[in-house]
């Protein structure tokens, strides 16, 4: 006998941080049936990883599902300070197409929500629109409407990071209503240059805003891509390594000390035997991944410790 939806679907909360993808298919096999038992794991307040695993996979599911019964509690995660566990989230929020915009622009208009949830929402309703020109006037004038509340009240009771957004939102749509604000914006010190500067927003508009249209790829795909690869390094991997040499743990202990003495502002003896890391390789752009390998746009990883 064939297991339920709901089964399924509890069998993948328990399953840990990598459920096997046989399993993942056989809830999508489901169809709309699968779409309760997922939301009602979505709905759970949980924090820490690995215990956060069980939303990652629920958020991929429900996003190939593209069931719009399920946009209100999807959406509903973005309030929900998550921040980490959000990363790439525009993605799967862009799979659902025009339908899930509205519910993104009532997130980027709420003050309670964080920051962070509200770029996202602002990322994932461009990647919702694509070349809708509809809806990408109403992202435009949404933002239109939060920028100057920031450059007005000199930011005073709002969260300092979110002026960078807007910015980013608006300069990524090429609104040509949008150059005075966003121009003001920088006068003012309200953007974060690691993550958007002038030379990024000049380049933008020179692109004419190309919309952000999400691949025709499912999510269940690339997490079957990435179980593989991890699985086929976890095979590589010698069975006894080898204990450190003491080179290594000297230079370990060195290491720590340079931290410990940053931290404190005791003098240190410079690290003897080590040669700066220089990264070579071509610089990715801003909405890249990252090159360190985290999945990670470069903006939200490492572009600010490389401008240093």
């Amino acid at each position: 006998m064939s297991e339920t939806a709901r089964e399924l679907v509890d069998r993948m909360a328990e399953a840990g941080e990598r459920p096997d993808p046989a399993l993942l298919e056989a809830i999508l096999a489901h169809g709309e049936a699968a779409v309760e038992p997922l939301l009602e794991v979505l709905r759970r307040d949980l924090r820490g990883w690995p215990a956060e695993a069980p939303l990652v996979y629920t958020m991929g599911l429900l996003s190939d599902l593209r069931s719009p019964a399920a946009i209100p509690d999807f959406v509903n995660v973005l309030r929900r300070n998550y921040n980490e566990l959000l990363e790439g989230m525009e993605r799967e929020l862009g799979r659902f197409g025009p339908a899930v915009v509205p519910a993104l622009l009532e997130v980027v208009r709420e003050r309670s929500a964080d920051w962070y949830g509200r770029s996202l929402a602002i990322d994932g309703a461009r990647h919702a629109a694509g070349d809708d020109v509809v809806l990408r006037s109403q992202i435009a004038d949404t933002l239109r409407e939060e920028l100057p509340l920031y450059i007005d009240q000199g930011v005073v009771d709002l969260d300092d990071d979110m002026p960078i957004w807007p910015v980013d939102g608006l300069a990524s749509l090429a609104d040509p209503l949008s150059r005075d604000l966003i121009a003001r914006t920088f006068a003012l010190g309200l953007s974060d240059h690691w993550v958007i500067n002038e030379e990024d927003v000049e380049r933008l508009y020179a692109q004419g805003g190309a919309p952000d249209i999400v691949e025709a790829s499912c999510w269940i795909d690339e997490y079957k891509e990435s179980y593989n690869r991890r699985s086929d390094v976890s095979d590589e991997q010698p069975d006894d390594e080898p204990p450190p040499s003491e080179e290594f743990r000297r230079l370990w202990e060195e290491s720590k000390r340079a931290v410990v003495a940053e931290m404190t502002g005791e003098d240190v003896e410079p690290l003897s035997h080590i040669e700066p890391i220089r990264k070579a390789a071509h610089r990715p752009g801003r909405n890249d991944p990252c090159w360190c390998g985290s999945d990670k746009k470069y903006k939200k990883c490492h572009l600010g410790s490389d401008e240093t």
